[in-house]
């Protein structure tokens, strides 16, 4: 229990530090979690199951006017673990970039 403590602090804190920077650029619009969850029940994505779809994904963005989505999770068990984010496209739902880094 303590260790999935800690990966949702660890995702908590890499969520921050993305979003700061993406913001700190200037180039990007963030969306944050309470606009993103009253989209979610609104469309009634099936985000409460935690198994949100990379299509799901694709179509919020195109609600929310967005040109890519960046999407990420953490995976691994022990004391390996691993962030994996991808952004897609979303006029074609296109992978346009991965990015992996372990933790």
């Amino acid at each position: 229990m303590a260790e999935a403590c800690a990966i949702t602090e660890t995702a908590a804190f890499i969520t921050d530090e993305l979003q700061h920077y993406l913001v700190e650029a200037g180039k990007f619009k963030i969306f944050d979690r309470k606009s993103l969850d009253a989209i979610y029940s609104e469309r009634d994505f099936p985000y409460y199951s935690g198994d949100v779809d990379d299509d799901s994904m694709v179509s919020i963005g195109k609600m929310l006017g967005a040109n890519i989505v960046i999407t990420g999770d953490i995976s691994g068990s022990g004391n390996s673990h691993r962030l994996n984010l991808k952004a897609l496209d979303v006029q074609t739902g296109e992978l346009v970039v991965t990015a992996r880094e372990p933790l």
